[in-house]
């Protein structure tokens, strides 16, 4: 892929089929491009993703998934569970919106 168009090809990848899915990927996507800097790792934890992204409990790993896939983020490390965990999942932006 063109790395100078690679943005254009996710936005018209996402935007070409409307699902609710990748209506919650662009969002995100956007949200994501305006606070963090692409190639530096950033933490994230499920639930400020998932408030970022608007979505449920069980819709977020999907996105992740997705997002994962088409090339948008990486996840550097993986956060721990439970209620006493402070440590969140560290992920690296890709590409931002802007290219």
């Amino acid at each position: 892929r063109d790395k100078l168009n690679h943005h254009n090809v996710i936005e018209h990848e996402l935007l070409s089929n409307p699902t609710q899915l990748n209506k919650s990927i662009f969002y995100l996507w956007h949200q994501l491009s305006r606070k963090y800097e692409v190639g530096v790792p950033f933490p994230m934890s499920t639930e400020e993703g998932r408030g970022m992204a608007c979505v449920s409990k069980t819709t977020w790993p999907d996105i992740i998934k997705t997002m994962r896939k088409i090339g948008i983020i990486n996840q550097i490390s993986k956060g721990k569970r439970g209620a006493n965990s402070k440590i969140a999942t560290t992920y690296k932006l890709l590409v931002s919106v802007s290219g």
